[in-house]
């Protein structure tokens, strides 16, 4: 099991690679991101190809404004991982934000390869796709391209 050491008051202690990520997740989830990104940052050091580790720490790229090193992070995510709706629902927010529209949809579609009835993904594609204004969603849960 790979590990990770922290120190604490003096003393050495070793955490699980999953408790790592967990306690790593939390520091993200309250604002702690400095915290959060130098654990994703020992655990990469460790195992360079930890999806988990570089997804989160693309995340918090994202949240910090960098959007270059977040698609390069979660990119890599995904090419470590086997297909992961929210690896590509994360990516396509960072298009989002980027204005890049056409690779957020290709993410979206992506992420719903595998699961293609996923709500929260549907909603983020319908979304992008009637701000483009090319597209409308139909009563069933399926999205076609509306005429001009």
């Amino acid at each position: 099991m790979a590990e990770r050491a922290e120190r604490r008051k003096g003393q050495e202690v070793r955490l699980s690679l999953a408790k790592a990520l967990e306690i790593a997740a939390h520091h993200q989830k309250v604002g702690e991101v400095n915290k959060a990104a130098d654990i994703y940052r020992q655990i990469l050091k460790r195992n360079p190809d930890n999806a988990d580790a570089l997804h989160l720490l693309g995340v918090l790229s994202h949240q910090a404004g960098k959007p270059e090193r977040a698609v390069e992070l979660i990119k890599r995510a995904i090419a470590a991982a086997p297909p992961n709706e929210s690896f590509h629902n994360n990516l396509g927010e960072v298009y989002r934000a980027a204005g890049r529209f056409r690779e957020e949809v290709a993410e979206y579609r992506r992420a719903l390869a595998p699961n293609p009835d996923s709500h929260e993904t549907q909603k983020n594609l319908g979304a992008v796709l009637r701000q483009m204004g090319r597209w409308a969603r139909p009563s069933t849960s399926r999205w076609t391209r509306t005429r001009s």
